[in-house]
């Protein structure tokens, strides 16, 4: 029985702190990788619909031909694409791409210049973006962050209180669980609340789709 309560604690820890880092990287980049939900069949079957795709942020110089980036819309700066370079071309030494979605009949109809560039694709995940996007309701954030957060902050309470009655205050300078857990529930919690034009509204797009 205790074996058990062990490992589900230990597994909605795991819980708290993958959600609580990957909501905040679907809001911002952190160390030069962030990630976006795909909700669309644009750049299938390379990317399925639902995907959760994790961009690092390059130098536009150094990208080419089949090259799968993530960047701003040039006519409308408020959404993000991820698409394929087909073209690349450098008039005056600066970086200029044709893109397209593999799952489109034609290339995109702008220039793309290298500074539009959010990051290219490096990592992609199957399914992951449904959950995720379900995390990032009220509803998801209770299940799938503070439901676990509650367990585990009850039972470490009973943990401490055990160890008050014992008089172990040789504990007191260990970084419990509890307390890593606290402090993705924050970042969760914050990049809930935080402004962002990430990948789950419609500000978020590819050509002709959603994502």
């Amino acid at each position: 029985m205790k074996k058990i309560k062990n490992i589900l604690k230990y597994a909605s820890i795991a819980l708290v702190v993958v959600f609580g880092a990957t909501l905040f990287m679907l809001s911002r980049q952190v160390a030069g990788y962030r990630a976006f939900v795909v909700m669309s069949a644009s750049m299938e079957p390379l990317i399925r619909t639902g995907s959760l795709i994790i961009t690092q942020r390059v130098n536009p110089h150094t990208l080419k031909e089949n090259d799968v980036v993530t960047f701003i819309r040039p006519d409308n700066t408020k959404e993000f694409i991820t698409h394929r370079i087909v073209s690349v071309s450098k008039p005056d030494s600066i970086p200029l791409f044709k893109t397209k979605g593999d799952n489109n009949e034609s290339a995109d109809t702008w220039t793309l210049v290298g500074g539009g560039v959010v990051g290219k694709v490096h990592y992609t995940i199957p399914h992951l973006g449904y959950l995720l996007s379900l995390a990032r309701t009220k509803i998801g954030i209770a299940v799938l962050i503070l439901l676990p957060a509650f367990f585990i902050i009850l039972d470490e309470a009973k943990i401490i209180m055990g160890l008050i009655k014992k008089r172990r205050q040789q504990s007191e300078k260990k970084l419990s669980p509890t307390a890593i857990s606290l402090f993705f529930i924050g970042i969760a919690v914050y990049s809930f609340n935080a402004p962002s034009q990430a990948i789950l509204s419609d500000s978020v797009s590819l050509v002709d789709n959603t994502f």
